[in-house]
């Protein structure tokens, strides 16, 4: 089996940038190496799962429990298709956003189930697969929203207020805290985009010698 690496954290945390910083690395040395994301990795049915969940015109019009349904078919379709043959085919898998991003969002900022309903919810999605390591990007949401706005990016998600996206960092605070230490790590991101390259691939370096 390959290895599965996933980049979490607030909208404009600066993880899609990083995941293909680490992408082309890996690639340059050699590695297969399959760079996907969440919402929409399968190029059909999960690009059109995309397009629903971040359409900026379904605001206030998608119920919390069909969005909550909606990423998880979303992951279902992803492991399937994606994530899983390129493990199989011994590649590293980097995924922008994975289960850590649907506690953050849906259970803990929307409330729309307990912790152990969605758990087991996503157990069953995932047949248990969990990345290998997952990079935590911290940052300041306002600091993310700023970002984004100034690049133009305003999807579904980030017309919400900031109070939303203040409790989705909550959320991630309070996953992590039940993730074992040496499965992710932790990265404050308000600092240049190189020095956050070097301390992941010091990171890896340590820890699955790549």
């Amino acid at each position: 089996m390959g290895l599965f690496i996933v980049f979490e954290g607030v909208d404009g945390s600066g993880k899609t940038q990083q995941s293909r910083l680490l992408s082309d690395h890996l690639k340059r040395k050699g590695y297969k190496v399959l760079l996907t994301k969440e919402p929409g990795g399968d190029d059909s049915i999960s690009y059109m799962i995309r397009l629903i969940l971040l359409n900026p015109d379904h605001k206030n019009k998608i119920a919390t429990k069909t969005e909550l349904m909606l990423f998880e078919a979303d992951r279902a379709q992803h492991i399937d298709r994606t994530i899983m043959p390129a493990l199989r085919n011994d590649e590293i898998v980097i995924s922008d956003r994975f289960d850590a991003a649907t506690y953050a969002y849906q259970v803990y900022a929307r409330n729309v189930c307990s912790a152990e309903e969605f758990f087991h919810l996503n157990e069953f999605v995932t047949n248990a697969l969990s990345p290998d390591f997952t990079f935590w990007l911290d940052l300041d949401p306002t600091i993310g929203l700023k970002r984004n706005a100034n690049a133009g990016k305003k999807d579904r998600f980030e017309l919400e207020g900031i109070e939303f996206h203040r409790n989705v960092r909550e959320g991630y605070i309070e996953y992590f805290q039940n993730i074992p230490e040496e499965k992710y790590a932790k990265i404050t991101t308000n600092r240049p985009i190189k020095k956050i390259h070097e301390e992941i691939l010091q990171i890896l370096d340590k820890k699955f010698k790549i």
